[in-house]
């Protein structure tokens, strides 16, 4: 059994960087960016663990990551001083992140863990379906991202999660 149920939920994010932002930290080749143009849908287990991802991601960071890889990768571009202390989304060399937590409805407090996460996991699939022709596969649609939208839709993804939640409530009652 989780330790706090209230962590266990569906989230949805906006980002409010100026400059596209790499998907993955360690990762900087990838073709895969977030821009402030999109929003993401997750489901967790511990949210509060996952906000504090997100954001060491999408900030400033003192350095990054000492990995063969990001080391070879940044060494190739003649850079051996990974202590960049600066933030890749704006021109900030202050601490501070991108993510804004727009929505989050915690499913453990009213579901059993399994059910909690088939109907997180539902949840993500219900709105890729439904908002397919929002969903974007990285900043220009390029990339390899997933349950991420179109920031216009916003307001209507939050309400479609709502409406599901509130629908399988009403199952079980």
């Amino acid at each position: 059994m989780t330790k706090n149920r209230n962590e266990i939920g569906v989230y949805v994010l906006s980002f409010d960087m100026k400059y596209p932002m790499g998907y993955w930290e360690e990762k900087p080749w990838s073709p895969s960016f977030i821009s402030n143009q999109m929003i993401k849908i997750g489901k967790t287990r511990k949210y509060t663990h996952r906000m504090k991802e997100y954001e060491h991601t999408y900030g400033f960071r003192a350095s990054e990551p000492e990995l063969p890889d990001v080391i070879d990768y940044y060494a190739k571009k003649g850079i051996t001083d990974l202590n960049f202390n600066k933030c890749n989304g704006c021109d900030s060399r202050e601490p501070h992140h991108h993510v804004k937590q727009e929505y989050f409805r915690s499913t453990g407090l009213m579901f059993s863990d399994e059910m909690a996460e088939d109907i997180n996991k539902g949840i993500e699939e219900y709105i890729g379906e439904v908002f397919k022709e929002h969903k974007l596969k990285g900043f220009n649609n390029k990339g390899r991202v997933r349950e991420y939208y179109c920031k216009s839709q916003l307001q209507n993804i939050i309400k479609e999660i709502d409406c599901f939640i509130e629908e399988k409530e009403k199952e079980i009652k």
